[in-house]
């Protein structure tokens, strides 16, 4: 494309020196040859036409012309009012700031131009050989070697585990595997130009007549400005129909997935940068509210070529605006949570590719059995069609066999716990190591049937539940342990029932074990292995507590919130299921239990259980549980979820720096993963630690 003049407010000529009368909007004294077409499209700041050539043919390029005529508020079309743009322009600057001026002067147009340089800073590049694509040609150069430095940085920094991108990715992108992979994506796209070739005109309205601006002219005033970006026509689809794909679809295009997760991973950089932010809201923003860049119509995607764009090149969202600044940062809450949101699902589907492509020694293992790893949409009917149906029915056969044991406590006080003994393979003389797992708060044997089942069915391992004092048909806790500050007698008593009940149930798996705490039970199990550290070979802690201290009731209300939440997840996958039995069966589970939990506060006479729940709610709060990470000496297993409310992806990083005398430490996070996923996701986890648990390589 031939590079234009820059046209100025005293030159009312086309490049021929001609008047351009015969454009089809007429006396149209915008300044270049091509004339408009018809209307692509309307937006706040400019209108989006076609750009026809000679003997009105389709050019490959569009023109956004700056708006001049009166603003209409988007939410006030309905009543067709008009407004004067200048007055309504100066109001919403004092309010939100300059990035809200919608009248396009010179001042605007320099601001806009600048935000350019910025955006192709970040996701230009001038390199030749970039996919197919020609240099683009601006007003404005930036320097080819400060292109070539902004992507060796970004990837830099990822890459060093103490900064701050690197702490913020890894939360986003479920872990370190996460992180690895947006470093691989991140230098294979280093050379990828996502912006379309462009220039800018500075030119008159359409709208200005020969008289008026005559008039104008006369009067010695100066002539309204407006700008006329040429850009070249994007090919394909907005972005948002990507995610109206599910993923089996969207893994047809590897591609499109890896630019488009360096795009993001370029927009989260800039924005932790500068505070600022490119414009991927939503095309509808009062219907979708929180569907940043993934609602978007400013990306551009063509499944044909592979080719990802953004096309919204002159305007950026300021953290320091009304918007950022006013007590409550919107672009960061709506904005950039969704980006978070989207680096999660990219990285996601990239890593489940590799996981095709390049299975693990365990998965090839596996490959003989037909083994679901299921998604949000696999119901539990779907799941149990891959298990051998006689092993099937034995373990659920256990899982409804009570084991009940007495034990002491250490002042020798009797109490009776509740247990579950699981082995799909009970003639196997050499199984793998027992699995103990410690349920979370409030919860018991039958809060983690589903994990167990599928440890024993798809994990070929023993297993033993237990319900902790206080809940299922476990004996209530002695009075005299709720003035204790930790759970050192709870641990006490379960380890001692874990024996028991793996003997009860004819265990062959050896002396040493594998515990698992979630949530509270982390606390709880590592207690465990800390006062038994010759029997716990491996400790996983799977959304665990009591890593930082906290204030008791900011620590209950997020938990009374997180029970909501994943009250509404259970209704919602029941519905996505096509009211499945099984899933029903599930829903009706979860409320019963937690009906059946107020009940029992409500009807306790003598109080003991409020007394219970307030002291485990005070233990969690307050922390402890570093100082016995930094002590065990065995294999750790840290699981946590990228969509975890109740205890962050940050506390499960630094469990993992403490764990100085382990091993073997490794940390894992599950895509999407929440605090409940024992419960509510059970394949998922199952397969997450079960394959974790055959990387630490045990035998017995």
């Amino acid at each position: 494309m031939e590079k234009l003049k820059t046209y100025t407010s005293e030159d009312t000529t086309t490049k021929e020196g001609k008047k351009s009368a015969d454009s089809p909007v007429k006396n149209n004294l915008a300044p270049f040859k091509e004339d408009f077409g018809g209307e692509i499209n309307e937006g706040t700041f400019a209108n989006i036409y076609e750009l026809t050539g000679q003997e009105n043919k389709e050019t490959e390029f569009l023109v956004k012309a700056g708006k001049t005529e009166k603003y209409t508020p988007p939410i006030l079309k309905w009543l067709k009012l008009n407004l004067p743009r200048e007055e309504v322009s100066k109001l919403l600057v004092k309010i939100f700031g300059p990035q809200l001026k919608i009248q396009p002067d010179m001042e605007f147009i320099e601001n806009g131009l600048a935000e350019y340089t910025l955006i192709k800073k970040y996701f230009g590049t001038d390199r030749a050989g970039d996919a197919g694509q020609s240099e683009i040609k601006t007003d404005s150069e930036t320097s080819q070697e400060a292109d070539e430095k902004i992507r060796a940085q970004v990837i830099d920094e990822i890459k060093d585990e103490n900064s701050e991108f690197f702490k913020d990715l890894f939360k986003s992108a479920g872990g370190k595997e996460g992180v690895e992979k947006i470093v691989e994506v991140l230098t294979k796209n280093q050379d990828y130009n996502f912006l379309p070739k462009e220039h800018l005109v500075v030119g008159h309205p359409a709208s200005l007549s020969q008289e008026k601006a005559k008039e104008l002219q006369a009067k010695g005033e100066k002539l309204p400005l407006t700008y006329y970006i040429i850009q070249e026509r994007i090919r394909g689809e907005g972005v948002a129909h990507l995610f109206e794909m599910d993923d089996k679809a969207l893994s047809q295009h590897p591609a499109i997935a890896e630019k488009l997760l360096t795009f993001l991973i370029l927009v989260k950089k800039m924005y932790n940068d500068t505070g600022k932010l490119i414009d991927t809201r939503p095309e509808e923003v009062g219907k979708h509210p929180l569907e940043w860049f993934r609602k978007t119509g400013n990306i551009m995607v063509d499944k044909e070529s592979d080719r990802v764009s953004f096309v919204d090149t002159r305007w950026l969202w300021d953290e320091k605006s009304g918007l950022g600044s006013g007590g409550v940062n919107l672009i960061k809450l709506l904005g950039v949570r969704s980006i978070d949101k989207s680096i999660n699902k990219y990285t996601k589907l990239l890593l489940e590719i590799d996981m095709k492509e390049n299975p693990s020694p365990s998965q090839l293992k596996n490959q003989e059995k037909p083994r679901i790893i299921s998604g949000e949409e696999d119901t539990y009917n779907k799941i149990r069609e891959s298990w051998d149906k006689e092993k099937l029915a034995l373990v659920d056969k256990q899982l409804e066999t009570v084991i009940m044991v007495e034990v002491k406590d250490r002042q020798g006080r009797p109490i009776k716990i509740e247990g579950r003994f699981v082995n799909s393979n009970p003639e196997n003389t050499a199984p793998k190591q027992t699995l103990a797992i410690v349920p979370g708060w409030a919860s018991s044997c039958g809060g983690v049937a589903d994990f167990a089942r599928h440890m024993a069915l798809s994990g070929e391992r023993p297993v033993v539940t237990i319900s902790m004092p206080g809940t299922g048909q476990s004996d209530n806790v002695p009075e005299e342990w709720l003035a204790e500050k930790d759970f050192g007698n709870e641990a006490f008593v379960v380890m001692q029932a874990i024996e028991k009940i793996r003997k009860e149930g004819g265990d062959l798996g050896g002396q040493e074990i594998s515990v698992m705490g979630h949530s509270m039970g982390g606390m709880v199990a590592t207690e465990i292995a800390c006062q038994n550290p010759e029997k716990v070979k491996t400790l996983i802690l799977a959304h665990t507590a009591g890593v930082e201290k906290e204030k008791s009731i900011g620590l209950a209300s997020r938990f009374s919130a997180n029970a909501v939440k994943e009250s509404l997840s259970y209704l919602t996958r029941w519905v996505r299921s096509g009211f499945d039995k099984e899933w029903g069966k599930k829903v009706m589970e979860h409320f019963g239990v937690a009906v059946e939990i107020g009940k029992n506060v409500l009807t306790d006479k003598d109080r003991l259980m409020q007394h219970l729940i307030k002291k485990e709610v005070e233990v969690m709060s307050a922390g402890g549980i570093e100082e016995m990470i930094k002590n065990f000496e065995g294999n750790l297993m840290i699981v946590s979820g990228t969509d975890e409310h109740l205890f962050s992806l940050n506390q499960s990083a630094k469990l993992k720096e403490l764990a100085v005398k382990a091993s073997s430490v490794v940390s894992v996070a599950s895509n999407l993963g929440k605090h409940s996923d024992v419960i509510a996701r059970p394949d998922q986890e199952a397969i997450l630690v079960e394959h974790q648990l055959d990387k630490f390589g045990e035998k017995k």
